[in-house]
């Protein structure tokens, strides 16, 4: 029963059979396009931030024993 329902739509409505058809294809291809330029920036982001990474402080690693005057705050 919805069979010949749907496929009498589809025959005695062309038009607006293929302008939906039409609209779903133009709508899928805009998404997948839009899907695919997201992830293209989303990993241009993330190259560009760890390539230019700087932690927020350096550790600096002096040798043993005592060392040069200047170093010391009293």
């Amino acid at each position: 029963m919805v069979g010949r329902l749907a496929w009498s739509q589809v025959r005695f409505r062309l038009a607006r059979t293929l302008a939906l058809v039409a609209g779903v294809l133009v709508a899928a291809t805009g998404f997948t396009v839009l899907t695919a330029a997201s992830w293209t920036a989303q990993l241009r982001t993330v190259g560009e931030v760890s390539a230019n990474y700087v932690p927020a402080y350096d550790i600096l690693v002096r040798r043993g024993g005592p060392g040069p005057t200047t170093d010391r705050f009293w």
